[in-house]
């Protein structure tokens, strides 16, 4: 979600309990208030509301250079520790709202502050955000390196919650002298934090002050750590020795496993990565009898496991592991295999899983008929699709060529989350077509009654002037084809009358030349294959329904009543009371 920086103007000089808000959008030539009713007219609720949504989307602003220096200081300051909170309100507001006062060195503005502009607007609004101590919790680096007076602000009114922290955003100041500051931080909040992220970073400061002399986390409940700097701890960096006795989700990415720390029981979310892509003969190669071993320990509480492995195509042959029992997670509802196919093969062959649990597939490529693990992969997904439980039946397929994705789920819907999803991260260049036809020809489905299908934008033609896959797809009766390129390429193939002889309804999005908002349909707007289809092809005789969806809401009278008169199956429907 994207959202614009807005800036608030000055209101006009009117009682606190009666001045209106104007809002002015970058391409505005003069504030443009939104609406006539006081700021006290605002439920608190709603307000509160608003605040939260620019916290999580509007995160704060590193300030300019000229401000950095200032922020220096005040680190390198003893003294002035006295900071009310009507001092600190009037760095961020004063100069918006032109009160008199202490005046900055320079014109400040909304950039400074980030999202905390908006939380001191009016008095009203200044105290409803202060008093509304989660608001406060997140303390961003970004933010922090706005000054410790900011900081110890945000913590006295974030009041006993617990904070949280990220840090490895693109906004973050990487001065030494704040990264200092930064890593004494975190070691004299530990016991206040409970969500740590350290996200690719070159933070050795924090990692070296913590192996001196590891301090308790008793109230961290969320971390995760993407290693980034010079220094690698084969036995994990140094800040997993501190006590997490509460630790629930845990994701360490391409840094050393503490495989023997007693860190893993009680987990609910655990993500691993391992090695450095293009690095050979790294030391972080993934340890499979510890990995399981690991995951033994977290079984009884276990919800969600992803696992990311990035090397060699051998590292998982070899195994002695094949004779042992599998680790079985009976809580797990969310797998998550991502890498080499040798990897995946050898994880998820040892792994027992519910069977309503969701899992995802994602290796790096898609090996040939010819290669071991394609059988093998294709094995282990028959074998979840087989299932017993009737309610775990697959019955629709979700194909997005462009993403090189195939998600197979329980029913059509929205709100259906997949059963399983196989994404191909680096496909050749012929990827597509016999990838599919490759799958479909390995797995069988005999419950697949509806599909979806969207194929990209095509330079040259994709599809074979045989398209194999459909002889795998005879039991579909509903089929969704997506956009106008998905139309051209795959339309010509569904003429014939033996083609999907059980289909039943197709919907077609993008069927219009200019599919504009505002502006009625008519049977010259459809595209040119769109109308082949419905005056000459075959399978339009014996379908049932045929739905063109459209994004305009004003879909004229006179090409509904056509297509009702020359093509009764046929029906024109708006996307939006679908809510799509």
């Amino acid at each position: 979600m994207t959202v614009q920086r807005l800036r608030v103007v000055r209101a006009t000089a009117k009682p606190a309990a009666e001045r209106t808000g104007g809002i002015m959008y970058p391409a505005a030539d003069r504030p443009v208030v939104l609406n006539r009713k006081t700021i006290s007219d605002l439920p608190a609720e709603s307000l509160l509301a608003i605040f939260f949504l620019l916290r999580d989307c509007w995160p704060p602003v590193v300030p300019p250079s000229d401000f950095e220096q200032d922020s220096e200081s005040e680190l390198d300051s003893e003294g002035d520790e006295e900071y009310s909170e009507e001092e600190g309100s009037r760095s961020g507001s004063d100069s918006l709202r032109g009160i008199k006062g202490r005046q900055p060195a320079r014109e400040a503005g909304p950039r400074d502050l980030g999202w905390i502009v908006l939380t001191h607007v009016c008095r009203r609004w200044r105290q409803l955000g202060i008093n509304a101590a989660p608001i406060w919790t997140d303390l961003s680096f970004a933010l922090i390196a706005l000054g410790h007076r900011w900081t110890t602000t945000m913590l006295n009114r974030a009041q006993d919650l617990g904070i949280r922290i990220v840090r490895g955003e693109s906004t973050c100041n990487d001065n030494p002298r704040l990264m200092d500051y930064e890593a004494e931080f975190i070691v004299s909040h530990l016991d206040k934090i409970v969500e740590l992220r350290l996200l690719d970073i070159n933070f050795i400061e924090l990692e070296q002050i913590l192996e001196d002399k590891p301090c308790p986390a008793p109230r961290l409940r969320v971390l995760e750590l993407t290693e980034g700097s010079d220094a690698t701890w084969e036995d994990g960096p140094p800040i997993l020795n501190c006590p997490m006795p509460n630790l629930r989700s845990l994701a360490l990415h391409f840094c050393g496993v503490p495989w023997t720390l007693d860190i893993f029981g009680g987990l609910v979310y655990l993500e691993l990565g391992f090695e450095f892509e293009g690095v050979e003969g790294h030391s972080l190669y993934p340890a499979y009898p510890q990995l399981f071993d690991v995951l033994r320990k977290a079984s009884a509480t276990l919800q969600t496991l992803k696992l990311d492995m990035l090397g060699d195509r051998s590292s998982g042959r070899g195994s002695d592991e094949g004779s042992k029992p599998a680790v079985s997670l009976p809580h797990l509802t969310l797998l998550e295999l991502s890498g080499e196919p040798c990897f995946i093969v050898r994880i998820f062959r040892h792994l027992g899983i519910p069977d309503q649990a969701q899992f995802n597939l994602c290796p790096r490529y898609w090996p040939r008929e010819d290669d071991a693990y394609h059988s093998d992969l294709a094995s282990m997904l028959q074998c979840r699709i087989d299932a017993p439980h009737p309610k775990q039946l697959i019955t629709h397929v979700d194909i997005q060529y462009e993403l090189n994705t195939l998600s197979l789920m329980v029913r059509p819907s929205a709100k259906s989350l997949h059963r399983f999803r196989v994404s191909i991260e680096r496909p050749r260049s012929d990827f597509s077509n016999w990838w599919i036809e490759s799958l479909f020809s390995s797995l069988k489905l005999p419950a697949l009654t509806s599909m979806k299908i969207e194929l990209p934008v095509p330079t040259s033609p994709i599809l074979p002037d045989s398209f194999g896959a459909l002889a795998y797809w005879q039991t579909v009766q509903s089929l969704s084809l997506c956009e106008e390129h998905t139309l051209r390429q795959l339309l010509p193939h569904l003429h014939s009358d033996d083609i999907l002889p059980y289909l039943k309804s197709v919907s077609l999005s993008g069927a219009w030349k200019q599919d504009l908002s505002g502006k009625a349909k008519a049977w010259s707007d459809l595209h040119g294959d769109v109308q082949s289809f419905l005056t000459r092809g075959k399978l339009r005789q014996r379908l049932q329904s045929i739905v063109l969806l459209s994004n305009s809401s004003d879909l004229s009278d006179s090409l509904s009543e056509a297509l009702k008169a020359h093509y009764p199956n046929v029906t024109v429907r708006s996307l939006w009371p679908l809510g799509l």
